[in-house]
């Protein structure tokens, strides 16, 4: 049985990728791509089987590609599950009909900037399958005026376009759904190549996953949700909040309307509620965060409940500071620490108070105006 290699050519590493084109990576590892080939062989009859090849950038494909000659090599781009099956289906067709080696679709030279346009390569175009994968790896070039089929696949207008990728991304959507994702309303999700997401995980309207992002497995992510270059393990709760460039372990809440920026590590079966932001900050285990807090630049340890409305405060308009808050302390609401400080094991730092100073193991630190009430006040006010 002959084979077809499916080969998905990108960029290298350092080419940089416009937010505008990010959203439209739609498929987790180009597996899409994949699947459209497979499909296009059923319907063709054709007995060939579809090879998942690696993807690999222009610059490399030359060195790793090694195939027979009576097999199939083809070439396409991220955008290929873009183009429309017949183009597919006539690429494979074109080439087992005329006995050819080599498919195109879409252009290994315009990676982020065109739709898959179904070029073929023609038989007389090089004379061994090596010389082909070298100038690909080369130059990216794909014989652009070898053209097949009566379909244009490259859109004329914007409308055009933008329709073309709105009815793939609901393509795509229902495709996760096979594997066990649940998304039960498409609105706004909008869910990058490159993320992985878990069986089970329920996705909510107007979520976007970004970038290398790692979902778990049993997780609820959303409504309107960002989740950008973060891992997020089995059995988490994202509530219309925002992850950045973060780790959150297992069994982990957050939000409402939560802000986690880059660099913080939340561990398993930690909350952060509503209206917080943190950036740069260890949230140890069963650890909690009240609503409304500001927290940069911290350390937290296990089992610490911090209250609603408390700050870090840790530039001093030059330099920035780190606070450490050990485990079992407990830190009352409103209060505010100013760093660089350390709060010691099981202590407690009562409501309200702004805590300069370290806090020993076991101790109450109280740091605030002891409280004076002016009898018949306001009775002489309002005369």
């Amino acid at each position: 049985m002959k084979k077809l290699f499916v080969v998905i050519c990108r960029p290298s590493e350092d080419e940089k990728i416009e937010p505008e084109q990010q959203m439209l990576y739609f498929s987790p590892l180009y597996e899409h791509t994949y699947r459209k080939f497979a499909d296009a062989v059923k319907l063709l009859g054709l007995e060939y089987e579809v090879v998942r090849s690696a993807t690999f950038t222009l610059e490399g494909v030359s060195n790793e590609i090694n195939c027979d000659i009576e097999d199939i090599v083809a070439f396409t781009h991220p955008l290929a599950f873009l183009a429309e099956r017949s183009v597919i289906e006539d690429a494979i067709s074109f080439v087992a009909t005329n006995d050819l080696a080599y498919a195109t679709v879409g252009s290994a030279r315009g990676l982020y900037a065109t739709i898959g346009t179904g070029k073929m390569l023609a038989e007389d175009t090089v004379s061994s399958p090596y010389d082909f994968i070298t100038m690909i790896g080369n130059c990216g070039a794909c014989c652009e005026n070898k053209g097949f089929g009566n379909e244009k696949a490259t859109p004329d207008t914007k409308r055009e376009y933008l329709h073309r990728v709105e009815r793939y991304r609901r393509e795509f959507l229902d495709y996760l759904c096979e594997f066990g994702v649940q998304i039960d309303l498409y609105d706004g999700v909008m869910i990058s190549p490159v993320t992985s997401i878990g069986e089970g995980t329920v996705i909510l309207p107007n979520t976007q996953i970004l970038g290398h992002s790692i979902i778990g497995q049993g997780c609820l992510i959303g409504p309107n949700a960002i989740v950008s270059g973060s891992i997020v393990c089995d059995r988490c709760v994202v509530d219309s909040s925002y992850i950045y460039a973060s780790t959150i372990e297992k069994e982990v809440e957050i939000g409402p309307f939560c802000h986690i920026s880059e660099g913080c590590h939340l561990l398993s079966h930690s909350k952060t509620l509503a209206y917080s932001k943190l950036k740069g900050v260890t949230l140890g285990v069963s650890s909690k965060i009240y609503e409304h807090c500001l927290i940069e630049d911290c350390d937290i340890g296990a089992r610490v409940t911090i209250g609603a409305g408390t700050q870090s405060v840790n530039y001093d308009g030059k330099k920035a500071f780190e606070c450490k808050i050990s485990d079992d302390a407990f830190v009352g609401a409103g209060v505010q620490l100013i760093a660089p400080l350390s709060i010691g094991h099981g202590a407690y730092v009562a409501a309200g108070s702004t805590i300069t100073d370290d806090v020993p193991n076991g101790a109450l630190a109280i740091a605030r105006e002891y409280q004076s009430n002016h009898e018949n006040w306001a009775k002489r006010r309002n005369r």
